[in-house]
């Protein structure tokens, strides 16, 4: 009776306070360090651009609508369901836009696509060693902050002027001492909601830290030297 008393009120503090929501990603983070088990990566040639494969798919519909915001449009066949969302860049939105799509089935996330110019910003080798450094990575919940390490070698990181190239000017632009930090903003088409990202670099114009946030909190992933 105690057993089935303490399940149940398990079960209420889950509902009410999301938990169920943190626990499944927490599950996804942590699926992201055996990346080669957990998830795949479709690439496609013709349009410069690749897919994140989730091979045992845990985050739910409700889970990206409590985490983030509702698509600017949703496509609906037999078996899956697409969710579109279309970001502009705040100080150009007719050059800059970026586009996402999720791909949902049995209400649980398979699939996501991401632009050609993320790919081009994150080539598929990269964007691999990030994810498993995230599922590797700290978080300090006091801050609500995940700090990953992404091992680099010279010849991997980018640079000031292939950020420019590619994303265009910034938003903002921060000189420190030590650091150039740019800031990129995106709206999502039509709405109100945004999304950001901070890049920071070091005297060599080398990529050295990516840092944006998602439902209040923010991700760190410092490029470290090999």
């Amino acid at each position: 009776m105690i057993k089935n008393y303490k399940f149940l009120l398990l079960i209420i503090l889950c509902v009410i306070t999301s938990g169920c929501v943190w626990w499944r990603l927490l599950k996804t983070k942590n699926q992201l360090s055996k990346f080669n088990n957990n998830f795949d990566l479709s690439i496609n040639e013709k349009n410069q651009n690749y897919s994140l494969i989730f091979k045992k798919p845990s985050l739910t519909t409700d889970d990206i609508l409590y985490l983030t915001f509702a698509p600017n449009n949703i496509y609906n066949s037999t078996q899956t369901n697409m969710w579109a969302y279309l970001f502009e860049k705040y100080n150009n939105p007719q050059k800059a836009t970026m586009h996402t799509y999720l791909f949902f089935k049995n209400k649980k996330l398979f699939k996501i696509n991401f632009s050609t110019s993320f790919a081009k910003l994150i080539p598929p080798k990269q964007f691999k060693i990030i994810c498993q450094s995230l599922g590797n990575a700290s978080i300090i919940q006091s801050l609500r902050t995940i700090n990953a390490s992404v091992p680099t070698k010279p010849d991997q990181f980018v640079y000031l002027h292939q950020i420019i190239h590619i994303l265009g000017n910034a938003k903002e632009t921060t000189i420190t001492k030590n650091n150039n930090i740019l800031l990129y903003k995106y709206k999502l088409r039509d709405r109100i909601n945004d999304v950001w990202f901070r890049l920071f670099f070091n005297k060599q114009n080398q990529c050295i830290k990516m840092q944006t946030h998602l439902a209040g909190g923010l991700i760190n992933v410092n490029f470290i030297l090999i």
